[in-house]
């Protein structure tokens, strides 16, 4: 084929990356409960069933 007759057409995109800090927010709360769960959870484990099979 004859590469000089190709015609190529490039579109360029512009993205706005803007901060929204109430989508951060909404994340860090969100994976914050996760993280207090997971710790009581592991706190509960550690204090009331691992001492019964001593």
């Amino acid at each position: 084929m004859d590469d000089e007759n190709k015609k190529v057409e490039i579109e360029k995109i512009n993205v706005d990356k803007s901060f929204d800090g109430s989508a951060f927010g909404s994340v860090v709360v969100k994976y914050g409960a996760y993280l207090l769960i997971f710790f009581g959870l592991l706190y509960f484990i550690v204090v009331y069933i691992l001492p019964r099979f001593k």
